[in-house]
């Protein structure tokens, strides 16, 4: 048995001292050095090994947001080449401030030991030993001209617009949808917002389909809205301002202003009200959106209520409202107009079918 041991002892430690000899060098590799402020910068280290270094452990994670930069995760990989282990690390960096930059980065080589080998040969149960050797290796360092831009959106983009044709009736939803495409930092679009006098807007939140790539962020931004109203309206252009780094230097991306026309209704708004609630209602969030905006504009004009009652409190007319509707689809668009935080447990709860009446809406608000 101690004949064994010792075998296999010899042959662990004979290929300890094979892989010891194993070396490695460090490389990089940067796609621009010149750029401006909140510019994507690919870059990616690769570490080369002489044979296949069974024995090492890279610990190597630069990935941070501070106020002076960004380093983003692209892929980490490893793999033996021609018996040749190769690791390499890829990241995209974004530089916030202008001037010249420069970013040091270090990588924690971890040797396995040779007490470690042997208390696992030896089946020992010994803790004072190392289980690896650490080494701290210092990386070439990333070097970069910065110069600052006004615009914190760079990038290249495209934009289109997708919108219902421009007449509607009275309390028909009309639909538009601004669509932004290309690459950039699509994180700081912020949400388009419109305020049409006696229009009622609804906007969703904007939806974004991106993926990392060595150019930055590409992808696709994309933001709903409807609109209701009883006359004629014009929905104002909007504008997106970036840096286009195609052209290095700003620019505007506009939508058109669109003059919507309002048909006169040839049903009453008692007759779009008069509606039996069904036994049943399953609500799905992908038609809640239509069904909302074209529910609210004459849903406000049939609440009844007494506003000259001043003694009355936010509740009692609340719960005034509530009685008057004939559906749980119409209290439950009644809550959000109310746009208060303490009905947001309620309004999920009908949307998740806990609440199925309106009878128990009623009682959980107005007791």
């Amino acid at each position: 048995m101690k004949r064994n041991l010792g075998r296999i002892l010899f042959v662990f430690l004979f290929l300890y001292n094979v892989l010891e000899a194993s070396t490695y060098k460090w490389s990089l590799d940067l796609n621009k050095k010149n750029i401006v402020t909140n510019e994507a910068v690919y870059f990616k280290y690769t570490c080369m090994f002489s044979d296949k270094s069974e024995l090492y452990v890279i610990e190597f994670n630069p990935v941070t947001d501070n106020e002076n930069y960004t380093i983003k995760l692209l892929s980490e990989q490893e793999q033996i080449i021609d018996e040749h282990r190769e690791n390499s690390f890829e990241f995209v960096l974004y530089v916030k401030k202008d001037g010249d930059f420069k970013l040091n980065l270090e990588a924690t080589m971890k040797k396995t030991n040779k007490d470690s080998i042997e208390n696992t040969v030896l089946g020992r149960d010994n803790k004072d030993y190392e289980e690896y050797s650490i080494k701290k290796i210092p990386l070439e360092p990333i070097e970069l001209s910065v110069i600052k831009v006004d615009q914190s959106l760079v990038g290249n983009f495209t934009m289109q617009t997708k919108q219902d044709k421009e007449s509607v009736t009275q309390y028909e939803p009309y639909h538009l949808e601004i669509i932004l495409e290309g690459k950039g930092n699509f994180k700081k679009i912020q949400p388009f917002h419109f305020e049409i006098q006696n229009v009622k807007v609804f906007a969703e939140e904007p939806k974004l389909n991106v993926a990392l790539t060595k150019e930055g962020t590409e992808g696709r931004w994309s933001q709903k809205f409807a609109f209701v109203s009883e006359k004629e309206f014009t929905i104002p252009a909007q504008q997106f301002q970036y840096y286009d780094l195609a052209q290095q230097k700003g620019h505007i991306l506009q939508t058109k202003p669109l003059q919507i026309k309002v048909q006169k209704s040839s049903f009453s708004k008692e007759d779009l009200l008069d509606v039996k609630e069904e036994k049943t209602f399953h609500f799905q969030k992908e038609y809640f959106y239509y069904f909302l905006t074209f529910i609210a504009g004459f849903l406000v004009a049939k609440i009844k209520v007494s506003f000259r009652k001043k003694e009355k409190n936010i509740t009692n007319q609340l719960c005034e409202k509530i009685s008057q509707m004939k559906s749980l689809e119409q209290v439950h668009v009644l809550l959000i107009l109310e746009e208060d935080s303490k009905y947001k447990e309620l309004i999920q709860q009908i949307e998740t079918q806990q609440l199925k009446s309106i009878k128990e809406v009623k009682r959980l608000i107005c007791g």
